[in-house]
């Protein structure tokens, strides 16, 4: 993310991610399985095999799972399906490569996070003496440590929705 700490140095997302839902990302079946999922933007000239060779081959072993993502806005209820994608080159400005299949979503929970205020609400409840025990939990479910965490969402109030594909998070 612009203005980020780490800005332009790998976030290890995507790796994290096919963690999670256990994919084997470094077996040729993976790399057969993005062309498959990608056909359309090879189709249409905007990925090649290249590309996506270039991107499988970029992939690096992982031991940390992203369990969840936290995004802007209120859109999804469990049970809703969702389309995992990372940015080709320039972020906001090339394609995206597709992942994986649509994953399901197994929960969704309302968040408000407020790191300068030191709270985070979620589901309507907010939690103020439990704050970093929470920050700590949801930072390790998103991928991220604490410190990058608190970067990522380091505004006056984060308010929208923790995406959750795993059966073992809990809030």
């Amino acid at each position: 993310m612009k203005g980020h700490p780490k800005e332009g140095q790998p976030t290890f997302f995507v790796e994290q991610f096919l963690h999670s839902i256990q994919v084997g990302y470094k077996c040729d079946d993976y790399l057969q399985r993005l062309c498959l999922l990608n056909t359309k933007n090879l189709a249409n000239g905007k990925l090649s095999f290249e590309d996506l060779e270039s991107f499988w081959l970029s992939l690096q072993p992982v031991a940390n799972s992203k369990n969840h993502t936290i995004r802007a806005k209120n859109f999804f209820k469990a049970g809703d399906k969702i389309s995992i994608r990372c940015w080709f080159g320039k972020p906001y400005h090339g394609c995206q490569i597709i992942l994986t299949d649509d994953i399901e979503l197994k929960k969704v929970w309302e968040v408000d996070i407020a790191i300068p205020m030191g709270g985070i609400r979620i589901n309507g409840d907010w939690e103020f003496e439990n704050f970093i025990p929470v920050l700590k939990k949801m930072a390790k479910n998103d991928g991220l440590t604490v410190k990058d965490f608190k970067a990522w969402f380091n505004t006056p109030s984060f308010v929208g929705q923790i995406l959750c594909w795993s059966e073992r998070v809990g809030y």
